[in-house]
């Protein structure tokens, strides 16, 4: 997997955002040229340098670099504005500073840039200004990896099952493509996770930084998998918040679950123990059904048809919201005709934690779905 390669796609994705024309492979006269944008008639040609520590003592050699690449560019066209780029980890405002406050002292003709993976972007130069982050809007979770990640936010346990999917002896079990990704680009694209190039680079960052990305390997490729695993599945040991309801109209219609969950649309399926039976791994029996939904409030309840129950009532279903959202409703499998299940990642995650007997439904999953993925990964 190419670093540099990422680093062009991340510095593409921000010139676009920015509002500037992008050619996506440079050619002809441009050959050569890591990107070519254009904004406001003027032509930028685009030197990128990826660089794994944003130390200044590293970083500003990296620009200069880059300054010098940028500037050899002139010759292909004298009107356009060579750009310098620097792509790294994790950068201070002030080291940013100190880099681009060089490239204006020493090159004051040629714009120059600082990316992380955090999302800080600060640049210097006539048209550029306007690629810069926010104040504050870099990622600020303390709960995070080395290089800024939150492995396990939202959005990234949705891409973890789509590294992990083509693993799965059983992948109908896992509502996400089977294939092979080679960079972070096609991990986003929209027949994929359906994220931000960004995202998708940041994610790899942190696993290779964790050493859970095989190295060599000419695609994505997970390892010490098992640990990984590990760690993914204590993110689900604190305490969910579940709404216990009963039906309005008391029936044995076995087709009002699956007309409840119509009513979201596809921000509803069923989970827990209930995706565990609709998935085959009927264990553990006498629990009431879960339901994940997108939320519980008043209107949502009275399309369901049901009523929250009193505290000495015995429940018909658990409406739970997922800490997760978009890990649950984007994985999650048709099980039936109207049916939904989320995904058997997802039940074995959930279920562990559950007081009783989740171990044990948790426990046959592994047993069956998780050690034989984890052969040879």
């Amino acid at each position: 997997m190419d670093r540099g390669a990422q680093s062009e796609q991340i510095v593409r994705e921000a010139f676009a955002q920015a509002g500037h024309g992008v050619t996506l492979q440079a050619v002809g006269d441009d050959a050569g040229v890591d990107l070519v944008t254009e904004h406001d008639g003027q032509r930028f040609l685009v030197e990128i340098k990826s660089l794994p520590e944003g130390r200044t003592d590293r970083l500003i050699p990296m620009l200069s670099q880059a300054v010098l690449q940028a500037q050899a560019h002139l010759a292909r066209d004298k009107k356009a504005m060579p750009v310098a780029v620097v792509v790294t980890s994790r950068v201070s405002l002030r080291g940013a500073n100190q880099a681009l406050d060089f490239v204006r002292r020493y090159a004051p003709a040629v714009g120059a840039g600082v990316m992380d993976l955090t999302g800080f972007r600060r640049f210097s130069g006539a048209g550029l200004e306007s690629l810069n982050s926010e104040p504050g809007s870099e990622l600020q979770n303390p709960v995070i990896a080395a290089r800024g990640v939150n492995l396990f936010s939202d959005l990234n346990q949705w891409l973890l099952k789509l590294l992990l999917a083509r693993h799965l002896t059983r992948p109908e079990l896992l509502g996400a493509p089977v294939a092979h990704y080679r960079n972070a680009s096609e991990l986003a694209a929209p027949d994929a996770g359906n994220v931000s190039v960004m995202s998708t680079f940041r994610l790899i960052e942190a696993l290779r930084e964790e050493g859970f990305l095989h190295e060599s390997s000419d695609v994505l490729q997970l390892v010490r998998v098992r640990e990984l695993l590990e760690r993914w599945q204590a993110t689900y040991r604190r305490h969910a918040r579940d709404l216990a309801v009963n039906w309005l109209l008391p029936s044995r219609n076995p087709n009002d679950v699956s007309n409840a969950v119509k009513q979201f649309g596809e921000r509803a399926c069923c989970g827990l123990f209930a995706a565990a039976h609709a998935h085959g791994f009927r264990h553990v029996t006498g629990v009431p059904i879960h339901l994940y939904v997108d939320n519980v409030d008043g209107d949502a309840l009275a399309r369901m048809g049901v009523v929250p129950a009193q505290p000495h009532e015995a429940p018909d279903l658990i409406l739970r919201i997922p800490q997760a959202k978009e890990t649950v409703f984007r994985a999650q499998v048709m099980v039936g005709r109207g049916y939904r299940a989320c995904d058997i990642l997802q039940v074995w995650l959930d279920v562990a934690s559950y007081p009783a007997r989740g171990q044990e439904q948790a426990d046959v999953i592994y047993r069956k779905v998780i050690e034989p993925m984890l052969v040879g990964i």
